[in-house]
């Protein structure tokens, strides 16, 4: 830096080396940049002010690495060794140690204005001391260094912030699943659900049936009695009832008898007082097994009826 009036260049240089706690500890990677670049065009400009034009195109040269994003390393003490008084080589190499430490140490993330001014305060520092021109200038980038790097200490020696306390999902009616993927809200405590919040309903099978008929037995009665106690209890939810048949015999038959086996649940439903319009039925016959069709456990299980609780709306 050319030599200029004390009082006027001391204090100009106090202005651009400042640093404002508030933006101190912004935190990232660009925000490191972006402060960076901002700094060495400050004192680009300032030496460029001062007649020296040439650390003013390399604080220049500085700034526009930094705002292409391939921020320079602090630069090194032996670069200017030849231009160094020794009194001066042990402090400033102990400082670009502490600074280099630092930024690896991950200053740049945790506290990226601090260690920006940090960089570029010590940039200055080395520049001012091989000039050896102005005490006053080597003192006052010497101060702005130790300033900045106090905050950047700080903020790595912070500890991490704790983790949020997990938040419980919301779940209004208590049934295990949470609101946000509950289908059905409001179902009345203590009845069963299933993934989507919707009461877990029993399926009719074959033996729930007479043999090739849509008759009801008693034991298909009493599990639709247990449904009707559910939908009462529930009275935010619809229920399907879809038959489906084993692939033996003819398909447009199996469809037909699917369809009378599902239509037969319904009529007992509202026959116990469930309201026709909460209740669709559906037969698919043959089409969507669940089980072998080549064994005979396995025709049993796919003819059923399944019913399914579906919300309301």
């Amino acid at each position: 830096m050319a030599a200029i009036p004390i009082k006027r260049g001391a204090a100009a240089l106090a202005v651009v080396l400042s640093c404002h706690c508030a933006q101190a500890l912004a935190a990232d990677a660009a925000a490191f940049d972006t402060a960076l670049a901002r700094d060495y065009q400050n004192l680009a400009e300032l030496e460029r002010h001062q007649g020296d034009q040439r650390d003013a195109g390399t604080y220049m040269a500085r700034a526009e690495a930094a705002r292409r994003g391939q921020p320079p390393a602090p630069e090194a003490v032996a670069r200017r060794a030849p231009f160094l008084d020794a009194g001066y080589v042990a402090a400033l190499d102990s400082a670009h140690q502490r600074l280099v430490a630092a930024l690896d140490g991950g200053a740049r993330e945790k506290a990226a204005t601090a260690a920006a001014r940090a960089q570029s305060s010590f940039d200055c520092w080395l520049e001012q001391a091989s000039e050896d021109l102005q005490d006053d200038h080597i003192a006052a980038c010497r101060e702005a260094y130790m300033s900045a790097m106090n905050t950047v200490d700080d903020a790595l020696a912070a500890p991490p912030p704790a983790p949020p306390e997990p938040v419980a999902a919301a779940d209004g009616d208590g049934d295990g699943v949470p609101d946000a993927a509950d289908d059905c809200p409001g179902t009345a405590a203590g009845t069963p659900v299933d993934a989507t919040g919707c009461p877990r309903m029993p399926r009719l099978e074959g033996v729930h049936f007479a043999f090739d008929k849509a008759t009801l037995t008693p034991a298909a009665e009493d599990i639709l009695d247990e449904v009707v106690q559910t939908v009462h209890d529930n009275p935010h939810i619809r229920v399907e009832l879809v038959g489906h048949t084993d692939s033996v015999g003819n398909a447009d038959y199996n469809q037909r008898l699917s369809q009378r086996r599902a239509d037969a649940a319904r009529d007992y439903l509202v026959a116990r007082g469930i309201g026709a319009e909460r209740l669709s039925t559906d037969g698919r016959g043959e089409s969507e097994p669940i089980a072998d069709n080549s064994t005979e456990a396995g025709r049993r299980e796919n003819r059923r009826v399944a019913i399914t609780a579906r919300p309301a709306h």
